[in-house]
């Protein structure tokens, strides 16, 4: 399933979902507030029906006994006076009888227009018409009392209930539209909702495009994507990260090429010198001798380098380079692997200034790190010009070992001390390689400290050359 199919319907269920607690919340709030309407219209009614019985009971000479059930039964008409006891002249004749009193009763509940069963009771709650509700209406419906006042005094009250749901004809047919609309609420909401997913998925989804498209150049080698103006959201971020990734995949395959060029250049130079002076020896121009020989020998030696530091290299990379972890005591290290060069120091004439105190000791192996510092002194002695200088200082600082390597000059350009740890660097000034060593020893020496959980930078020297900066921790701590 695409990923847009999956965002619509995402959309989809959350507005189904949100679409249907709004409904089912309105319907809720539209029931409760109708309920309350019903109550307190039925209140009104109440209240109403109370000022009459109350002005009846008043006529009545304040009792309840002979009222006739007309004002009961009608609240919205007020009865006319009448009873033996008020104004008897103006409505009967002199020899007329009294009416005869009626017991005072409710109309049966399919006589009752104008509201529910209703019940008259006293100030004292007894009862003295109307319905006696039954005890499962009582538990059910809802009870609406009023209390009836003559004169600021309580002589009694009306009571009535009311069904959970409305039940007359009007009220059920009220509801039945609210809920008609709520339901064509409810639809044209949904398919309002699947229009604005069809039109807003694609406009979402458009920078998602983009991005699979443009990894999908860089899968085919195709280096040269950018994106111009990326959004500021999460897929801008993303635009930006792939930029940065297709300019390091370019970086990379110049890199590659230009290390392909320069190990060519390197593998080609001695095996060219070995052929033409093995032509001149077939040539008989030279004779095959013991100088002839050593040169033989040197150019051998120079591929035998060249092979062994590319294996040390590609080693490093792939992580196979093989480390036995001792506490190695790195003053004796230092001195002894500066041994090696005595002669080759004294004939650039270049002195040597060291401090180097001893017992200071590194969970180390002692055979990588004599490596990088006869790579560091190789590099100090073949690029330093004579007469020269080399300075070595070793410091204990808190948890780590710092080793600074520094010779006179020339240096290196200000902005490329990082790159001479790079495979086959050189600088284009005049610490181009001279003689011999193709540029991979400085690489082979980071890979041998970062190994050591260590650090190893370049700087520019006090003494006009090149500063390597060393920090090993000590006794295992990383730093």
């Amino acid at each position: 399933m695409k990923l847009s199919h999956k965002l619509t319907i995402i959309l989809l269920a959350f507005s189904c979902m949100s679409l249907m607690l709004a409904l089912a919340t309105a319907r809720w709030s539209f029931e409760q507030g109708f309920n309350k309407f019903i109550i307190a219209q039925e209140k009104e009614r109440l209240s109403q029906l109370g000022e009459m019985l109350a002005l009846e009971y008043a006529l009545n000479e304040r009792s309840w006994e002979g009222i006739s059930p007309y004002a009961f039964s009608h609240q919205s008409n007020r009865p006319p006076p009448r009873g033996p006891k008020f104004g008897a002249q103006e409505h009967r004749g002199i020899n007329q009888h009294p009416p005869q009193r009626l017991a005072y009763q409710l109309p049966s509940r399919n006589e009752q227009h104008i509201g529910p069963p209703t019940t008259l009771l006293d100030s004292q709650s007894n009862f003295i018409a109307g319905s006696m509700p039954s005890d499962a209406v009582t538990n059910q419906d809802i009870k609406v009392s009023v209390s009836i006042v003559s004169e600021g005094r309580k002589i009694g009250a009306l009571e009535s209930y009311l069904p959970p749901s409305p039940s007359s004809t009007m009220a059920q047919e009220f509801m039945r539209q609210q809920r008609t609309s709520f339901i064509a609420v409810g639809a044209l909401a949904l398919l309002v909702s699947l229009i604005t997913a069809v039109i807003i998925v694609p406009k979402l989804l458009s920078p998602f495009k983009k991005i699979v498209k443009a990894v999908e150049q860089l899968a085919r080698r195709e280096y040269d994507v950018k994106f111009r103006q990326p959004p500021s959201d999460e897929f801008g971020v993303l635009m930006k990260d792939i930029n940065a990734f297709a300019e390091a995949l370019q970086k990379h395959e110049a890199t590659q090429k230009q290390w392909l060029a320069d190990i060519s250049h390197e593998l080609r130079t001695p095996l060219s010198i070995l052929a033409g002076e093995m032509e001149l020896v077939e040539a008989g121009v030279r004779q095959f001798d013991k100088v002839q020989l050593a040169s033989f020998q040197d150019e051998v030696s120079r591929l035998t380098r060249l092979v062994n530091d590319l294996y040390q290299l590609s080693l490093s990379d792939i992580g196979g380079m093989h480390f036995d972890f001792e506490m190695v005591d790195i003053g004796g290290l230092l001195n002894d692997s500066l041994a090696q060069f005595n002669l080759a120091l004294k004939a650039k004439s270049i002195t040597v200034s060291t401090y180097i105190p001893s017992n200071i000791k590194v969970h180390a192996d002692a055979l990588r790190l004599r490596q990088v510092f006869s790579n560091i002194l190789s590099n100090s002695i073949e690029y330093t010009d004579s007469p020269g200088q080399v300075r070595i200082t070793l410091v204990e600082t808190g948890n780590k070992a710092t080793i600074d390597i520094e010779d006179s000059a020339p240096g290196i350009t200000t902005g490329n001390e990082k790159q001479v740890f790079d495979p086959l660097y050189r600088e284009d000034s005049s610490r181009k390689r001279r003689t011999e060593g193709a540029g991979l020893g400085l690489s082979i020496s980071q890979s041998i400290i970062h190994a050591h959980k260590g650090t190893i930078n370049a700087a520019s020297s006090e003494l006009g050359g090149v500063k390597i900066s060393i920090a090993l921790p000590i006794r295992g701590n990383v730093i």
